[in-house]
């Protein structure tokens, strides 16, 4: 029996060797995967006409989309980040989840919202919406107040209000840099096929110093060890996780909290899940077997 108990233990150990070092010569192909398309990224922008982009009428216009329930210390923060991004055509979304915290309340009383009876098709079916708040000081903004139905169900009442081509999800709790949509939307610009997705990288915002919205240096946090090893993982996810997943064509996520959509890719495929809590993987799965069963 002790014979045979120490073979199952060496057995195990050996297993328990093989995984991890399969693991590691995964991420290690990963990771050299992903330094030569990050090389030829960097030579590629640094000829990338960015700022003269920025002002061309050609560029698609896009729909921010901030699904927000319970972000009253943040929600200010995200749309100001939001209104002061450089982008030709942007339109800024706020969908009041069913907050109980005084969110919207706190919306309306700083941008002077009205509320406003615009025409609203549920082309998607979400929990039915209360009412849409507006001001022409600021109308590129429209805050739309709803029945609490989750993230998703609150990314397809946004889907089916928006007038862009493409809808840009972002996280109530997200800041975006200025440049961000430009840089994002380029290489769709400039693609040859169409494309139905996009997305960004990810930064931990703690250490960070912000000014109405937007970051004015960034720092690493000098008394937080969890938050320093929250960034080295953020910098492996997005830098060489998700770069060499999607140089071989196998990538199945883009972050719920910034990324990029063609709206009508969105209605082809029925919209986000609501019963899903990883929607936005979930749809990026159904769109690549949607359009690959198509051959598209």
């Amino acid at each position: 029996m002790k014979i045979m108990l120490i073979s199952a233990i060496i057995g195990f150990n050996y297993f328990v060797g093989i995984y991890y070092g399969f693991v590691q010569v995964v991420y290690t192909i990963l990771l050299f995967t992903a330094l030569v398309v990050i090389l030829r990224h960097i030579r590629k922008i640094r000829y990338s006409p960015f700022r003269e982009l920025q002002m061309r009428a050609e560029m698609p216009p896009i729909s921010v989309l901030i699904p927000a329930r319970n972000e009253k210390n943040v929600i200010i923060r995200t749309v100001e980040a939001a209104l002061a991004i450089d982008y030709p055509s942007v339109e800024v979304i706020v969908i009041n989840d069913g907050s109980t915290d005084g969110m919207l309340e706190m919306l309306i009383s700083h941008y002077s919202l009205r509320r406003i009876d615009p025409l609203y098709r549920d082309l998607i079916k979400t929990k039915p919406v209360k009412g849409f708040y507006f001001t022409s000081l600021i109308p590129n903004l429209l805050v739309v107040d709803k029945e609490n139905g989750g993230k998703s169900d609150a990314l397809n009442c946004g889907v089916n209000v928006c007038k862009s081509p493409y809808i840009c999800s972002l996280d109530a709790d997200s800041v975006l840099e200025r440049d961000a949509l430009i840089r994002l939307t380029t290489p769709i610009v400039q693609s040859t096929v169409p494309v139905i997705a996009a997305g960004g990288v990810i930064r931990v915002l703690n250490g960070t110093q912000q000014k109405d919205g937007l970051v004015t240096s960034i720092e690493l946090p000098k008394r937080s060890t969890l938050v320093c090893f929250q960034i080295v993982e953020y910098l492996r996810g997005f830098l060489f996780g998700r770069v060499g997943l999607d140089a071989m064509d196998c990538n199945l996520i883009l972050s719920g909290a910034f990324s990029l959509f063609q709206k009508s890719a969105v209605y082809t495929v029925g919209g986000f899940a609501s019963d899903s809590v990883t929607e936005d993987m979930e749809i990026v799965i159904r769109m690549q077997r949607h359009y690959r069963l198509k051959k598209i």
